[in-house]
């Protein structure tokens, strides 16, 4: 399943990336030197199909930068097409600033994806890695966009103050907090590496009634208690919510909830 799943990456290389050729070469270089047991990291510019937008990501052992791009900007993971067409008809910038917070904005690619393609939005990126984060900001630059993207070296951990090992590396911050500081969150990214349901145990139910969509990953089976525990609450919220496992038995999977009210708002103007 997983060579099959690489197999296609590297057939739509031409259709995500304008450079295909370089990072097709990256690729294969990233390859041999873990062949022969390098730990040491390669920074590459991958430009980005249909934008003028260049990201700054690692290669070498380790590193799932250009994956992780991949998954953003051509498979859309995190942004399905009945999930986006149906938050963007929603939002109107003319009316309003769009709100975005990326919880493990990792290099960026969510966070300028987000931006890119809704007007009058700032992305709030969460990066607790030091690493990670000089990447973030080295991104923003290059894309200019430091007017859009702001980054913020915080972790977002749970109210018992546990996390993950890159969000030691960073003061911490309760989503709770978060969602009060900025007031209202039209889309909440997230992918903290098995931490997502811990962050949200202590965000009360007032603080979750102020974000409109989120779509996260999931470290967790679809027949987890915890799971289901987590997609009920969204249910009683007033949330739509959907789930998409590429690999069940893989233990990983993607998360989305639209606000129900949305939904029908939606439904309503096409009738």
């Amino acid at each position: 399943m997983a060579w099959l799943v690489k197999l296609r990456n590297l057939c739509r290389l031409p259709l995500a990336f304008e450079n295909w050729g370089s990072v097709a070469s990256c690729i294969a270089i990233d390859r041999l030197t873990r062949l022969v047991g390098s730990r040491r990291h390669r920074l590459y510019v991958v430009e980005l199909r249909n934008t003028s937008l260049r990201l700054l990501v690692r290669g070498g052992a380790g590193s799932h930068d250009i994956g992780d791009v991949f998954e953003v900007w051509d498979r859309r993971v995190y942004t399905p097409d009945w999930l986006w067409t149906r938050l963007r008809s929603h939002l109107d910038p003319s009316r309003q600033d769009i709100t975005i917070v990326d919880v493990g904005a990792s290099i960026g690619d969510f966070s300028l994806f987000a931006t890119e393609h809704l007007p009058r939005s700032s992305a709030y990126a969460y990066e607790a890695s030091p690493e990670t984060f000089g990447l973030l900001q080295a991104n923003i630059a290059i894309n200019q966009a430091s007017e859009r993207v702001r980054p913020v070296r915080k972790a977002i951990g749970a109210a018992d103050g546990k996390a993950n090992s890159d969000a030691r590396q960073a003061p911490m911050i309760s989503l709770g907090e978060v969602i009060d500081e900025l007031g209202r969150i039209h889309l909440l990214k997230m992918d903290i590496e098995g931490m997502e349901f811990a962050a949200f145990r202590e965000v009360t139910d007032d603080q979750l009634g102020r974000v409109d969509c989120l779509t996260m990953e999931l470290h967790t089976s679809k027949g987890s208690a915890e799971y289901s525990q987590f997609c009920e609450r969204l249910v009683r919220a007033g949330f739509h919510v959907r789930s998409f496992f590429p690999d069940p038995g893989a233990g990983c999977g993607y998360l989305y909830a639209l606000r129900r009210n949305i939904t029908e708002e939606l439904m309503a103007e096409m009738q």
